[in-house]
């Protein structure tokens, strides 16, 4: 159901090199990723996904955005033929809700609800 995930141990050695010390706890909880349309009406799963809708500029909660909608509304054409960036890319920051326990098994029901309701 899911085309692609970004996520930044693509990039691990740039992040290690610039790290201050050693990560215990992995490389962060931010993320994209993008669904195939095939499988999943991508609409309905963004509205169908029970989290907060937005930039994460500081909040402790888990977000998710349509990052390309938002950064880039007027150059969607641009940014997709240029950069192969889908206008469809969806961005999560995990919060502290996220990071284990109940919290996070309650963050991949949502998930798993929302990939239910939108399934093709």
């Amino acid at each position: 159901m899911v085309d692609k995930v970004y996520y930044c141990d693509d990039s691990v050695g740039v992040y290690d090199s610039l790290a201050r010390g050693e990560s215990t706890d992995g490389y962060g909880g931010l993320f994209s990723f993008t669904l195939n349309k095939e499988r999943i009406d991508v609409e309905n799963f963004y509205d169908s996904l029970r989290l907060c809708k937005g930039p994460s500029l500081g909040t402790n909660f888990t977000l998710c955005m349509a990052y390309v909608m938002l950064a880039h509304y007027d150059e969607l054409d641009f940014v997709e033929s240029e950069y192969g960036v889908r206008r469809d890319l969806l961005r999560v920051s995990v919060g502290v809700d996220g990071k284990g326990g109940d919290e996070g098994r309650e963050i991949i029901e949502v998930f798993r609800e929302a990939f239910a309701a939108a399934a093709v």
